[in-house]
């Protein structure tokens, strides 16, 4: 067991060290649809204490990037950056946003079927596209139409109509 621990931390490959920034106040700006709040408790340590992002009072530009994956990763984001405004001996760190388009509707169409869908899933960010829910939303939907028989069912094309918020689907099933 020593000579296998040895052994693995031997082919772990080590992440130099990055600079650390004494944060003294983490923004959010261009969330226009998404207030504060629901971003704070989408990832939870942006309304927490400074020391609970990083180790004691400063941040990596490592963790910064981690938090931006994070941010990213909700699926309601088309783009994020971190910006860094020194002042005096701290820094101030925003994160800027830019939210996926709304979504208000998607609508299925095909042969024999045609139904619509406002905002799916419940969707508690006021109609944001998020991608992971679209995609539950797409899965589900084919799981559903090829146990009403269409056992071929496949998404033809896509479309985004941006004046209307709506996703449009069309499929073939037989």
């Amino acid at each position: 067991l020593p000579q296998l621990r040895q052994i693995l931390e031997n082919e772990v490959e080590k992440v130099p060290e990055t600079p650390k920034y004494k944060i003294n106040q983490i923004n959010f700006e261009g969330n226009e649809k998404l207030d504060l709040g629901y971003i704070e408790w989408l990832m939870p340590w942006c309304n927490q204490k400074i020391d609970a992002i990083s180790t004691p009072d400063s941040i990596s530009e490592e963790r910064i990037r981690k938090n931006l994956e994070k941010l990213y990763n909700t699926g309601y984001f088309h783009q994020v950056e971190a910006r860094l405004q020194k002042r005096d001996d701290t820094f101030t760190l925003t994160y800027i946003l830019k939210e996926n388009p709304e979504l208000k509707t998607i609508v299925f169409e095909g042969r024999l079927v045609k139904e619509s869908i406002p905002n799916p899933m419940g969707n508690p960010a006021l109609g944001i596209l998020n991608y992971h829910n679209l995609e539950k939303v797409l899965d589900e939907k084919q799981d559903e139409y090829k146990n009403r028989g269409y056992s071929l069912v496949n998404f033809r094309q896509i479309s985004y109509d941006q004046n209307q918020g709506c996703w449009n689907y069309y499929f073939n099933c037989t």
